[in-house]
């Protein structure tokens, strides 16, 4: 199931860099932004209301990791948030990124998921241990 969202995925995003190539003079970027988006949203809403059920169980069996679901939603590393994130969040630190970015995007903007380390240590139960 997961090769079919990664192929699907796959398609967006040449269907994207092919509306890039056509697109000077006819769709402006914003305009172009906006269709891949709406694209890639009914593309998400429709394996969405299908994958529920078995994500669930998987996840409930333990034979599906966030990993594999951040693999299986990631954006493509042309998407022009995961390219602004990677600028702005340093490669390790307390936010990270992995290579493979889910990106949630609307009209507005996006919200591009990174990890926030915490350590044992940082914890206040470890310092109150101490």
């Amino acid at each position: 199931m997961l090769t079919k969202i990664n192929q699907a995925r796959e398609v967006l995003s040449q269907l994207e860099e092919s509306l890039i190539g056509l697109a000077p003079g006819l769709l402006s970027p914003d305009e172009l932004r906006h269709r891949v988006s709406h694209a890639r949203e009914l593309l998400t809403g429709a394996l969405s209301a299908d994958l529920q059920d078995i994500l669930k169980d998987l996840a409930n069996t333990r034979a599906l990791t966030i990993g594999d679901c951040t693999q299986a939603l990631a954006a493509p590393a042309s998407d022009p948030y995961v390219q602004f994130a990677r600028k702005c969040i340093p490669v390790e630190g307390c936010v990270e990124l992995d290579d493979d970015v889910v990106v949630a995007a609307s009209e507005d903007g996006a919200q591009v998921l990174a990890w926030y380390w915490i350590g044992v240590d940082d914890l206040p139960e470890h310092a109150n241990a101490a």
